[in-house]
C-alpha cells in the first residue's frame, strides 16, 4: 500500500528495493488483426491478417491465436500461410471447430513478430451490418507461466449485394 507523507523518508537499502520492482508486466503478447476490404457482399473473399509481437527478453513458447469468426463466415481451406521473424511463409492449416479457429505458431523468440494470413468466405447466411472477428494469442514463458494477449478485432460491413431482397427489375 502507498501513504502520502510530508517528511523527508530515508531508505537504507535502496538496491533491495529499487530489485523488487517489476519493471514490466510478465504478459508479454500483442496482436493486431486487420481486414484488406472493410466492405464485403455475400460470396465475397476476406483476407485477414493477424500480427503476434512478443516484446519480452524470454522466447514464448506453445504460442497459438485463436481466432472467432462471425456467423456464416467460413476459413477458405488452404489458405493460410505464416512467417517468423525474417524467415520465408509457409503453409499452416489450423484446426476448425465450429466457427473457432485455432493456430499453432509455436516458438516465438524474444522480439519477434509472427505474421499469419488467410482467407474468409462471407456465406449466404451472414447477417447485414458490421462483423467483428476476433482473435486472441497465448503462449508459456520458460518458466511454465502462461500469458494472453488483449483482444484484436477486425470488423467488415456485410452487403447483400445481389442477394438482397431489394432488387430492382426492369424490362417488358
Amino acid at each position: 500500500a502507498f501513504v502520502l507523507v510530508r517528511n523527508d523518508i530515508n531508505v537504507e537499502d535502496l538496491a533491495a528495493l529499487v530489485m523488487n520492482i517489476p519493471m514490466f508486466e510478465a504478459r508479454g503478447l500483442q496482436v493486431i488483426k486487420s481486414a484488406d476490404r472493410a466492405r464485403v457482399e455475400i460470396g465475397d473473399i476476406v483476407t485477414y491478417r493477424v500480427e503476434v509481437h512478443n516484446p519480452t527478453a524470454a522466447t514464448l513458447g506453445n504460442v497459438t491465436v485463436e481466432d472467432r469468426l462471425p456467423e456464416s463466415f467460413h476459413y477458405a481451406e488452404g489458405s493460410a500461410l505464416l512467417a517468423t521473424g525474417a524467415s520465408p511463409q509457409q503453409a499452416i492449416e489450423p484446426q476448425v471447430n465450429g466457427s473457432t479457429l485455432l493456430f499453432t505458431i509455436g516458438n516465438l523468440p524474444a522480439g519477434s513478430t509472427a505474421k499469419l494470413l488467410y482467407r474468409v468466405r462471407i456465406g449466404a447466411n451472414a447477417g447485414e451490418g458490421d462483423r467483428d472477428n476476433v482473435a486472441v494469442a497465448s503462449g508459456s514463458f520458460p518458466s511454465g507461466e502462461r500469458t494472453t494477449s488483449s483482444q484484436a478485432r477486425a470488423t467488415v460491413f456485410v452487403a447483400a449485394g445481389v442477394f438482397s431482397a431489394r432488387q430492382v427489375l426492369l424490362g417488358r
